[in-house]
Protein backbone atom coordinates (compact mmCIF):
# COMPACT_ATOMS: atom_id res chain seq x y z
CA UNK A 1 0.00 0.00 0.00
CA UNK A 2 1.23 3.49 -0.86
CA UNK A 3 -0.35 6.93 -0.71
CA UNK A 4 -1.03 7.27 -4.49
CA UNK A 5 -2.95 3.98 -4.40
CA UNK A 6 -4.82 5.12 -1.28
CA UNK A 7 -5.76 8.35 -3.08
CA UNK A 8 -7.03 6.36 -6.09
CA UNK A 9 -9.10 4.16 -3.77
CA UNK A 10 -10.57 7.20 -2.01
CA UNK A 11 -11.59 8.77 -5.34
CA UNK A 12 -13.20 5.51 -6.45
CA UNK A 13 -15.05 5.20 -3.13
CA UNK A 14 -16.31 8.78 -3.46
CA UNK A 15 -17.70 7.91 -6.91
CA UNK A 16 -19.44 4.85 -5.50
CA UNK A 17 -20.95 7.00 -2.74
CA UNK A 18 -22.83 8.98 -5.40
CA UNK A 19 -25.00 5.98 -6.33
CA UNK A 20 -28.01 4.80 -4.25
CA UNK A 21 -26.95 3.37 -0.90
CA UNK A 22 -28.57 -0.02 -1.49
CA UNK A 23 -28.31 -1.96 -4.76
CA UNK A 24 -29.04 -5.52 -5.84
CA UNK A 25 -26.55 -8.25 -5.03
CA UNK A 26 -25.61 -8.73 -8.69
CA UNK A 27 -25.09 -4.98 -9.14
CA UNK A 28 -22.86 -4.88 -6.06
CA UNK A 29 -20.73 -7.75 -7.40
CA UNK A 30 -20.37 -5.95 -10.73
CA UNK A 31 -19.35 -2.72 -9.00
CA UNK A 32 -16.72 -4.56 -6.94
CA UNK A 33 -15.18 -5.94 -10.15
CA UNK A 34 -15.21 -2.47 -11.70
CA UNK A 35 -13.59 -1.01 -8.56
CA UNK A 36 -10.80 -3.59 -8.72
CA UNK A 37 -10.12 -2.87 -12.37
CA UNK A 38 -10.26 0.89 -11.89
CA UNK A 39 -7.85 1.03 -8.92
CA UNK A 40 -5.73 -2.10 -9.34
CA UNK A 41 -6.38 -2.74 -5.65
CA UNK A 42 -5.82 -6.23 -4.26
CA UNK A 43 -7.51 -7.79 -1.25
CA UNK A 44 -4.33 -7.25 0.77
CA UNK A 45 -4.20 -3.56 -0.20
CA UNK A 46 -7.83 -3.01 0.80
CA UNK A 47 -7.34 -4.79 4.13
CA UNK A 48 -4.26 -2.68 4.83
CA UNK A 49 -6.18 0.51 4.06
CA UNK A 50 -8.93 -0.34 6.55
CA UNK A 51 -6.44 -1.54 9.15
CA UNK A 52 -5.20 2.09 9.39
CA UNK A 53 -7.90 4.24 7.77
CA UNK A 54 -6.83 7.51 9.42
CA UNK A 55 -3.36 7.09 7.96
CA UNK A 56 -4.52 6.48 4.39
CA UNK A 57 -7.87 8.31 4.20
CA UNK A 58 -7.50 10.97 6.88
CA UNK A 59 -9.91 11.61 9.79
CA UNK A 60 -13.46 10.39 9.25
CA UNK A 61 -14.80 13.94 9.63
CA UNK A 62 -12.63 15.07 6.69
CA UNK A 63 -14.28 12.67 4.22
CA UNK A 64 -17.01 13.97 1.87
CA UNK A 65 -20.44 13.78 3.46
CA UNK A 66 -21.85 11.24 0.92
CA UNK A 67 -18.88 8.95 1.55
CA UNK A 68 -19.30 9.20 5.34
CA UNK A 69 -22.98 8.38 5.05
CA UNK A 70 -22.35 5.44 2.70
CA UNK A 71 -19.73 3.93 5.02
CA UNK A 72 -21.99 4.36 8.05
CA UNK A 73 -24.86 2.74 6.14
CA UNK A 74 -22.65 -0.23 5.23
CA UNK A 75 -21.67 -0.70 8.88
CA UNK A 76 -25.34 -0.49 9.88
CA UNK A 77 -26.15 -3.23 7.35
CA UNK A 78 -23.46 -5.45 8.89
CA UNK A 79 -24.89 -4.95 12.39
CA UNK A 80 -28.41 -5.73 11.16
CA UNK A 81 -27.19 -8.89 9.44
CA UNK A 82 -25.45 -10.10 12.59
CA UNK A 83 -28.64 -9.63 14.60
CA UNK A 84 -30.93 -10.96 11.82
CA UNK A 85 -32.91 -7.70 11.73
CA UNK A 86 -32.36 -6.94 8.04
CA UNK A 87 -36.06 -7.75 7.68
CA UNK A 88 -38.88 -8.90 9.95
CA UNK A 89 -39.35 -11.95 7.71
CA UNK A 90 -35.75 -13.08 8.25
CA UNK A 91 -36.00 -12.58 12.01
CA UNK A 92 -39.23 -14.59 12.16
CA UNK A 93 -37.67 -17.36 10.05
CA UNK A 94 -34.51 -17.66 12.17
CA UNK A 95 -36.45 -17.63 15.45
CA UNK A 96 -39.33 -19.67 14.03
CA UNK A 97 -40.76 -23.11 14.93
CA UNK A 98 -37.44 -25.00 14.62
CA UNK A 99 -35.65 -22.52 16.87
CA UNK A 100 -38.49 -22.56 19.41
CA UNK A 101 -38.38 -26.36 19.55
CA UNK A 102 -34.61 -26.36 20.05
CA UNK A 103 -34.89 -23.67 22.70
CA UNK A 104 -37.53 -25.67 24.57
CA UNK A 105 -35.37 -28.82 24.48
CA UNK A 106 -32.39 -26.84 25.80
CA UNK A 107 -34.50 -25.57 28.71
CA UNK A 108 -35.93 -29.01 29.55
CA UNK A 109 -32.51 -30.65 29.40
CA UNK A 110 -31.02 -28.01 31.67
CA UNK A 111 -33.93 -28.33 34.10
CA UNK A 112 -33.16 -32.01 34.69
CA UNK A 113 -29.37 -31.63 34.70
CA UNK A 114 -29.08 -32.58 38.40
CA UNK A 115 -30.40 -36.13 37.97
CA UNK A 116 -27.97 -39.00 38.50
CA UNK A 117 -26.50 -41.81 36.40
CA UNK A 118 -27.64 -42.47 32.85
CA UNK A 119 -30.55 -40.04 33.22
CA UNK A 120 -28.11 -37.17 33.73
CA UNK A 121 -26.30 -38.08 30.52
CA UNK A 122 -29.60 -38.43 28.68
CA UNK A 123 -30.88 -35.02 29.78
CA UNK A 124 -27.52 -33.45 28.96
CA UNK A 125 -27.86 -34.91 25.46
CA UNK A 126 -31.33 -33.38 25.21
CA UNK A 127 -29.91 -29.99 26.20
CA UNK A 128 -27.06 -30.22 23.68
CA UNK A 129 -29.41 -31.43 20.94
CA UNK A 130 -31.67 -28.45 21.56
CA UNK A 131 -28.73 -26.07 21.37
CA UNK A 132 -27.58 -27.70 18.13
CA UNK A 133 -31.02 -27.01 16.63
CA UNK A 134 -30.88 -23.33 17.60
CA UNK A 135 -27.33 -23.10 16.22
CA UNK A 136 -28.47 -24.71 12.96
CA UNK A 137 -31.34 -22.24 12.70
CA UNK A 138 -28.95 -19.31 13.04
CA UNK A 139 -26.52 -20.92 10.59
CA UNK A 140 -29.36 -21.22 8.08
CA UNK A 141 -30.06 -17.51 8.54
CA UNK A 142 -26.41 -16.66 7.86
CA UNK A 143 -26.43 -18.89 4.77
CA UNK A 144 -29.52 -17.11 3.49
CA UNK A 145 -27.83 -13.75 4.00
CA UNK A 146 -24.82 -14.99 2.00
CA UNK A 147 -27.13 -15.88 -0.90
CA UNK A 148 -29.02 -12.60 -0.56
CA UNK A 149 -25.80 -10.55 -0.90
CA UNK A 150 -25.22 -11.95 -4.40
CA UNK A 151 -28.75 -12.45 -5.70
CA UNK A 152 -30.69 -10.10 -8.02
CA UNK A 153 -33.49 -9.87 -5.45
CA UNK A 154 -31.17 -9.00 -2.54
CA UNK A 155 -30.45 -5.45 -1.45
CA UNK A 156 -26.98 -4.69 -0.21
CA UNK A 157 -24.38 -1.93 0.00
CA UNK A 158 -21.43 -1.90 -2.39
CA UNK A 159 -19.21 -0.74 0.48
CA UNK A 160 -20.37 -3.73 2.51
CA UNK A 161 -19.66 -5.94 -0.51
CA UNK A 162 -16.13 -4.50 -0.75
CA UNK A 163 -15.46 -5.26 2.92
CA UNK A 164 -16.72 -8.80 2.41
CA UNK A 165 -14.62 -9.25 -0.75
CA UNK A 166 -11.41 -8.22 1.01
CA UNK A 167 -12.10 -9.94 4.34
CA UNK A 168 -12.25 -6.67 6.30
CA UNK A 169 -13.95 -6.86 9.70
CA UNK A 170 -16.66 -4.15 9.58
CA UNK A 171 -16.92 -4.28 13.37
CA UNK A 172 -13.31 -3.17 13.74
CA UNK A 173 -13.89 -0.37 11.21
CA UNK A 174 -16.98 0.79 13.10
CA UNK A 175 -15.15 0.82 16.44
CA UNK A 176 -11.94 2.45 15.29
CA UNK A 177 -13.03 4.87 12.56
CA UNK A 178 -16.70 5.44 11.76
CA UNK A 179 -18.92 7.97 13.54
CA UNK A 180 -22.60 9.00 13.55
CA UNK A 181 -23.82 5.55 12.52
CA UNK A 182 -27.53 4.72 12.20
CA UNK A 183 -28.72 1.88 14.39
CA UNK A 184 -31.72 -0.38 14.95
CA UNK A 185 -33.01 0.50 18.45
CA UNK A 186 -34.63 -2.92 18.87
CA UNK A 187 -31.16 -4.43 19.34
CA UNK A 188 -29.23 -1.38 20.57
CA UNK A 189 -27.75 -1.87 24.06
CA UNK A 190 -28.12 1.87 24.83
CA UNK A 191 -30.98 3.88 23.34
CA UNK A 192 -34.02 6.00 24.22
CA UNK A 193 -37.40 6.46 22.53
CA UNK A 194 -38.48 9.82 23.96
CA UNK A 195 -42.18 9.79 23.09
CA UNK A 196 -42.68 6.32 24.51
CA UNK A 197 -40.68 6.68 27.70
CA UNK A 198 -38.62 3.59 26.84
CA UNK A 199 -34.88 3.18 27.35
CA UNK A 200 -32.30 0.48 26.86
CA UNK A 201 -29.15 0.49 28.99
CA UNK A 202 -26.03 -1.66 29.22
CA UNK A 203 -24.92 -3.27 32.48
CA UNK A 204 -21.22 -4.13 32.34
CA UNK A 205 -18.61 -5.31 34.80
CA UNK A 206 -15.40 -3.33 35.36
CA UNK A 207 -12.38 -4.84 37.12
CA UNK A 208 -9.94 -2.82 39.22
CA UNK A 209 -6.70 -3.74 40.96
CA UNK A 210 -5.53 -1.88 44.07
CA UNK A 211 -1.84 -1.30 43.36
CA UNK A 212 0.57 1.38 44.50
CA UNK A 213 -2.12 3.29 46.38
CA UNK A 214 -4.51 3.68 43.44
CA UNK A 215 -7.18 1.69 41.63
CA UNK A 216 -5.74 0.39 38.36
CA UNK A 217 -8.21 -0.37 35.55
CA UNK A 218 -7.89 -3.98 34.37
CA UNK A 219 -10.73 -4.62 31.92
CA UNK A 220 -14.47 -4.39 31.32
CA UNK A 221 -16.79 -7.07 29.98
CA UNK A 222 -20.38 -7.98 29.18
CA UNK A 223 -20.20 -10.89 31.58
CA UNK A 224 -20.71 -8.75 34.68
CA UNK A 225 -20.89 -11.70 37.07
CA UNK A 226 -24.33 -12.16 38.62
CA UNK A 227 -23.43 -15.13 40.80
CA UNK A 228 -25.14 -15.83 44.09
CA UNK A 229 -21.92 -15.32 46.06
CA UNK A 230 -22.32 -11.55 45.82
CA UNK A 231 -25.91 -11.69 47.05
CA UNK A 232 -25.06 -13.95 50.02
CA UNK A 233 -22.15 -11.66 50.93
CA UNK A 234 -24.71 -8.89 51.42
CA UNK A 235 -27.14 -11.12 53.38
CA UNK A 236 -29.48 -11.63 50.44
CA UNK A 237 -29.93 -7.91 49.75
CA UNK A 238 -28.12 -7.71 46.42
CA UNK A 239 -26.70 -4.17 46.06
CA UNK A 240 -26.73 -4.24 42.26
CA UNK A 241 -30.41 -5.15 42.05
CA UNK A 242 -31.30 -2.62 44.76
CA UNK A 243 -29.54 0.27 43.02
CA UNK A 244 -30.92 -0.74 39.63
CA UNK A 245 -34.48 -0.73 40.97
CA UNK A 246 -33.96 2.64 42.65
CA UNK A 247 -32.63 4.08 39.40
CA UNK A 248 -35.64 2.77 37.44
CA UNK A 249 -38.09 4.05 40.06
CA UNK A 250 -36.44 7.45 40.19
CA UNK A 251 -36.70 7.80 36.42
CA UNK A 252 -40.41 6.95 36.40
CA UNK A 253 -40.23 3.52 34.77
CA UNK A 254 -42.85 0.94 35.68
CA UNK A 255 -41.09 -2.18 34.41
CA UNK A 256 -37.55 -3.58 34.18
CA UNK A 257 -36.64 -6.19 31.57
CA UNK A 258 -33.20 -7.67 32.17
CA UNK A 259 -31.22 -9.64 29.59
CA UNK A 260 -28.47 -11.52 31.51
CA UNK A 261 -25.12 -12.58 30.10
CA UNK A 262 -25.27 -15.02 27.20
CA UNK A 263 -22.79 -17.30 28.98
CA UNK A 264 -24.77 -18.43 32.03
CA UNK A 265 -28.38 -18.39 33.07
CA UNK A 266 -29.62 -16.04 35.79
CA UNK A 267 -30.20 -18.00 39.00
CA UNK A 268 -33.71 -18.27 40.42
CA UNK A 269 -32.61 -17.10 43.89
CA UNK A 270 -31.15 -13.91 42.41
CA UNK A 271 -34.33 -13.36 40.39
CA UNK A 272 -36.45 -13.68 43.54
CA UNK A 273 -34.23 -11.18 45.39
CA UNK A 274 -34.49 -8.68 42.54
CA UNK A 275 -38.24 -9.24 42.33
CA UNK A 276 -38.63 -8.40 46.03
CA UNK A 277 -36.55 -5.25 45.59
CA UNK A 278 -38.58 -4.23 42.53
CA UNK A 279 -41.92 -5.01 44.17
CA UNK A 280 -41.06 -2.84 47.18
CA UNK A 281 -40.93 0.11 44.77
CA UNK A 282 -43.99 -0.88 42.75
CA UNK A 283 -41.98 -2.10 39.76
CA UNK A 284 -42.47 -5.17 37.57
CA UNK A 285 -39.42 -7.31 36.81
CA UNK A 286 -38.93 -9.64 33.86
CA UNK A 287 -35.83 -11.79 33.26
CA UNK A 288 -35.32 -12.81 29.63
CA UNK A 289 -33.25 -15.88 28.93
CA UNK A 290 -30.68 -16.16 26.21
CA UNK A 291 -32.75 -17.83 23.44
CA UNK A 292 -30.17 -20.58 22.80
CA UNK A 293 -28.70 -21.22 26.27
CA UNK A 294 -31.96 -20.98 28.25
CA UNK A 295 -32.38 -21.59 31.97
CA UNK A 296 -34.17 -24.47 33.70
CA UNK A 297 -37.22 -22.27 34.29
CA UNK A 298 -39.99 -20.95 32.09
CA UNK A 299 -38.96 -17.46 31.03
CA UNK A 300 -39.53 -15.36 27.93
CA UNK A 301 -36.61 -15.25 25.50
CA UNK A 302 -37.60 -12.82 22.70
CA UNK A 303 -34.24 -11.17 21.83
CA UNK A 304 -35.60 -7.90 20.46
CA UNK A 305 -36.70 -4.98 22.62
CA UNK A 306 -40.18 -3.58 22.05
CA UNK A 307 -40.02 0.22 21.92
CA UNK A 308 -43.83 0.37 22.04
CA UNK A 309 -43.72 -0.96 25.63
CA UNK A 310 -44.28 2.38 27.35
CA UNK A 311 -42.56 2.85 30.71
CA UNK A 312 -40.06 0.01 30.24
CA UNK A 313 -36.36 0.03 31.09
CA UNK A 314 -34.41 -2.61 29.17
CA UNK A 315 -31.10 -3.62 30.74
CA UNK A 316 -28.57 -5.57 28.65
CA UNK A 317 -25.68 -7.68 29.91
CA UNK A 318 -25.64 -9.72 26.69
CA UNK A 319 -23.50 -9.59 23.59
CA UNK A 320 -25.29 -7.71 20.82
CA UNK A 321 -24.10 -6.73 17.36
CA UNK A 322 -22.94 -3.24 18.27
CA UNK A 323 -19.73 -1.18 18.48
CA UNK A 324 -20.19 -0.98 22.27
CA UNK A 325 -20.16 -4.76 22.69
CA UNK A 326 -17.27 -5.05 20.24
CA UNK A 327 -15.07 -2.50 22.00
CA UNK A 328 -15.67 -4.15 25.38
CA UNK A 329 -15.51 -7.77 24.23
CA UNK A 330 -12.17 -7.53 22.40
CA UNK A 331 -9.39 -6.83 24.86
CA UNK A 332 -7.29 -3.76 24.21
CA UNK A 333 -9.87 -1.69 22.31
CA UNK A 334 -11.36 0.05 25.34
CA UNK A 335 -7.80 0.64 26.53
CA UNK A 336 -7.26 2.79 23.42
CA UNK A 337 -10.32 4.88 24.31
CA UNK A 338 -9.06 5.32 27.87
CA UNK A 339 -5.63 6.38 26.60
CA UNK A 340 -7.34 8.99 24.43
CA UNK A 341 -9.25 10.23 27.47
CA UNK A 342 -6.12 10.29 29.67
CA UNK A 343 -4.24 12.38 27.12
CA UNK A 344 -6.55 15.36 27.77
CA UNK A 345 -7.82 14.73 31.32
CA UNK A 346 -6.28 16.58 34.29
CA UNK A 347 -4.01 14.45 36.45
CA UNK A 348 -6.55 13.73 39.27
CA UNK A 349 -9.16 12.51 36.77
CA UNK A 350 -6.97 10.16 34.77
CA UNK A 351 -7.61 6.42 34.83
CA UNK A 352 -4.55 4.41 35.97
CA UNK A 353 -3.77 1.53 33.61
CA UNK A 354 -1.09 -1.08 33.10
CA UNK A 355 1.50 0.11 30.59
CA UNK A 356 1.43 -1.56 27.17
CA UNK A 357 4.58 -3.50 26.19
CA UNK A 358 5.52 -3.73 22.50
CA UNK A 359 9.14 -4.95 22.50
CA UNK A 360 12.14 -5.66 24.71
CA UNK A 361 12.87 -1.96 25.12
CA UNK A 362 9.44 -1.46 26.74
CA UNK A 363 9.86 -4.37 29.14
CA UNK A 364 10.82 -3.44 32.71
CA UNK A 365 13.08 -6.23 34.09
CA UNK A 366 11.98 -7.81 37.38
CA UNK A 367 13.60 -6.51 40.53
CA UNK A 368 16.02 -8.89 42.27
CA UNK A 369 14.11 -11.22 44.59
CA UNK A 370 10.70 -10.08 43.31
CA UNK A 371 7.73 -12.26 44.28
CA UNK A 372 5.76 -11.19 41.22
CA UNK A 373 5.83 -11.61 37.44
CA UNK A 374 6.65 -8.57 35.31
CA UNK A 375 4.83 -9.41 32.06
CA UNK A 376 1.21 -10.39 31.43
CA UNK A 377 0.10 -11.58 27.99
CA UNK A 378 -3.58 -11.50 27.00
CA UNK A 379 -5.49 -13.18 24.22
CA UNK A 380 -7.81 -10.37 23.02
CA UNK A 381 -10.69 -12.75 22.24
CA UNK A 382 -10.73 -14.83 25.44
CA UNK A 383 -12.26 -13.89 28.76
CA UNK A 384 -12.50 -14.92 32.42
CA UNK A 385 -8.78 -15.46 32.90
CA UNK A 386 -8.58 -18.24 30.28
CA UNK A 387 -6.45 -16.24 27.84
CA UNK A 388 -3.79 -15.02 30.30
CA UNK A 389 -0.12 -16.04 30.45
CA UNK A 390 2.33 -14.58 32.99
CA UNK A 391 6.11 -14.34 32.81
CA UNK A 392 9.04 -13.27 34.95
CA UNK A 393 11.60 -12.49 32.25
CA UNK A 394 14.29 -10.05 31.10
CA UNK A 395 13.19 -10.21 27.46
CA UNK A 396 9.98 -11.00 25.62
CA UNK A 397 9.66 -14.73 24.86
CA UNK A 398 9.79 -15.75 21.22
CA UNK A 399 6.51 -15.68 19.33
CA UNK A 400 4.88 -12.91 21.37
CA UNK A 401 6.26 -9.85 19.59
CA UNK A 402 3.30 -9.40 17.25
CA UNK A 403 -0.53 -9.54 17.38
CA UNK A 404 -2.84 -11.12 18.31
CA UNK A 405 -1.04 -11.11 21.68
CA UNK A 406 -1.46 -8.07 23.92
CA UNK A 407 1.36 -7.52 26.41
CA UNK A 408 1.31 -5.35 29.53
CA UNK A 409 3.39 -4.65 32.60
CA UNK A 410 2.19 -6.84 35.45
CA UNK A 411 0.91 -4.62 38.26
CA UNK A 412 1.56 -6.20 41.70
CA UNK A 413 -1.62 -6.26 43.80
CA UNK A 414 -1.91 -4.97 47.32
CA UNK A 415 -1.92 -7.97 49.63
CA UNK A 416 -4.79 -8.88 51.96
CA UNK A 417 -4.32 -8.98 55.73
CA UNK A 418 -3.82 -12.66 56.58
CA UNK A 419 -6.20 -12.49 59.54
CA UNK A 420 -9.15 -11.97 57.20
CA UNK A 421 -8.30 -15.13 55.26
CA UNK A 422 -7.94 -17.39 58.27
CA UNK A 423 -4.70 -19.05 57.15
CA UNK A 424 -1.07 -17.98 56.82
CA UNK A 425 0.07 -16.26 53.66
CA UNK A 426 -0.41 -13.10 51.62
CA UNK A 427 -3.38 -12.92 49.26
CA UNK A 428 -4.02 -10.56 46.36
CA UNK A 429 -7.20 -8.50 46.02
CA UNK A 430 -9.22 -7.16 43.08
CA UNK A 431 -12.62 -5.50 42.75
CA UNK A 432 -15.50 -6.05 40.36
CA UNK A 433 -17.64 -2.92 39.94
CA UNK A 434 -21.01 -2.78 38.19
CA UNK A 435 -21.70 0.01 35.74
CA UNK A 436 -24.94 0.99 34.01
CA UNK A 437 -24.49 2.88 30.73
CA UNK A 438 -27.62 4.95 30.02
CA UNK A 439 -28.40 7.44 27.22
CA UNK A 440 -27.69 10.22 29.75
CA UNK A 441 -24.41 8.84 31.06
CA UNK A 442 -22.96 6.26 33.48
CA UNK A 443 -24.57 5.12 36.75
CA UNK A 444 -22.68 3.25 39.47
CA UNK A 445 -24.50 0.13 40.74
CA UNK A 446 -22.14 -1.30 43.35
CA UNK A 447 -19.08 -3.52 43.72
CA UNK A 448 -17.66 -6.62 45.36
CA UNK A 449 -14.17 -7.61 46.44
CA UNK A 450 -12.31 -10.73 45.28
CA UNK A 451 -9.65 -12.15 47.60
CA UNK A 452 -7.31 -14.74 46.09
CA UNK A 453 -7.64 -18.32 47.32
CA UNK A 454 -3.96 -19.14 46.75
CA UNK A 455 -1.29 -17.18 48.68
CA UNK A 456 1.50 -15.36 46.86
CA UNK A 457 4.68 -17.46 47.28
CA UNK A 458 7.67 -15.93 49.04
CA UNK A 459 9.83 -16.65 45.98
CA UNK A 460 9.17 -16.85 42.25
CA UNK A 461 11.63 -18.38 39.77
CA UNK A 462 12.19 -16.79 36.36
CA UNK A 463 10.32 -17.97 33.27
CA UNK A 464 6.72 -18.72 32.46
CA UNK A 465 4.41 -18.90 35.49
CA UNK A 466 2.67 -22.27 35.48
CA UNK A 467 0.22 -21.56 38.33
CA UNK A 468 -1.33 -18.11 37.80
CA UNK A 469 -3.83 -18.36 40.67
CA UNK A 470 -1.82 -16.32 43.21
CA UNK A 471 -1.38 -13.48 40.70
CA UNK A 472 -4.70 -13.38 38.79
CA UNK A 473 -7.57 -12.79 41.19
CA UNK A 474 -11.07 -13.23 39.82
CA UNK A 475 -14.02 -15.50 40.40
CA UNK A 476 -13.20 -17.75 37.44
CA UNK A 477 -9.60 -18.47 38.47
CA UNK A 478 -9.59 -18.68 42.28
CA UNK A 479 -11.11 -16.10 44.58
CA UNK A 480 -13.45 -15.62 47.52
CA UNK A 481 -16.02 -12.83 47.31
CA UNK A 482 -16.26 -10.26 50.09
CA UNK A 483 -18.19 -7.04 50.62
CA UNK A 484 -16.54 -3.64 50.22
CA UNK A 485 -16.14 -1.04 52.95
CA UNK A 486 -17.65 2.44 52.76
CA UNK A 487 -14.25 3.93 51.96
CA UNK A 488 -13.60 1.35 49.22
CA UNK A 489 -17.09 2.01 47.84
CA UNK A 490 -16.42 5.73 47.56
CA UNK A 491 -13.14 5.20 45.70
CA UNK A 492 -14.65 2.53 43.45
CA UNK A 493 -17.61 4.72 42.54
CA UNK A 494 -15.32 7.52 41.34
CA UNK A 495 -13.07 5.15 39.37
CA UNK A 496 -16.03 3.31 37.82
CA UNK A 497 -17.80 6.48 36.72
CA UNK A 498 -14.63 7.72 35.02
CA UNK A 499 -14.52 4.53 32.96
CA UNK A 500 -18.25 4.92 32.33
CA UNK A 501 -17.77 8.42 30.94
CA UNK A 502 -15.19 7.08 28.49
CA UNK A 503 -17.65 4.42 27.31
CA UNK A 504 -20.50 6.93 27.05
CA UNK A 505 -18.37 9.39 25.05
CA UNK A 506 -17.45 6.53 22.70
CA UNK A 507 -21.13 5.71 22.20
CA UNK A 508 -22.04 9.33 21.51
CA UNK A 509 -19.47 9.44 18.72
CA UNK A 510 -20.81 6.24 17.20
CA UNK A 511 -24.58 6.68 17.45
CA UNK A 512 -27.44 9.01 18.13
CA UNK A 513 -28.59 7.68 21.50
CA UNK A 514 -32.07 9.16 21.32
CA UNK A 515 -35.01 8.68 18.97
CA UNK A 516 -37.71 11.34 19.22
CA UNK A 517 -40.34 9.63 17.03
CA UNK A 518 -41.50 6.16 17.94
CA UNK A 519 -38.91 3.96 16.15
CA UNK A 520 -41.41 1.12 15.81
CA UNK A 521 -43.87 3.28 13.87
Amino acid sequence: MNQPLADDIQRALAELAAIPSRVSGTSASRMVRRFRGQTGCSREDYRELWASPERWLGPFASLPVPLREALADAADLELRERSFTVSDALHRAVYGPAFRMGSALARIGRRHRLTEGWRRRAWRSVHLFGRSITAASRAAGRAWLAVRRRAPFGRTSVFHALWRWAGVDPGAVAVGYLEAMPYDPSVSPVHRATRRGVESCALVGVDFLPSGGELVYLEANFNPGMGLDRMWTYDGDDPVGRRLCRFAHGRGFRRIVYFPSSMWHFEREMEEAWRRQAGALGLELEIRDDPALRSPWRRPWEPRMDFDATGTLYVNSRQLASPLCYVIRQKGLLDVEIERYNAFAPEPDRIPMARRVHDDEDLVPPEPGSRFPNLIVKDPLRDMGTGLVLYKVDRIPDGLESPPHLMFDYMPPELQDVSEKGEPGDFGVTYRAYLLITPDGPVYLGAKGNVGDVPVPAELPAGRIEDIRPYVINGMVAATVRSVTAREEEELEGATLRVGRVIHDFLRRKHALETTPNPAA
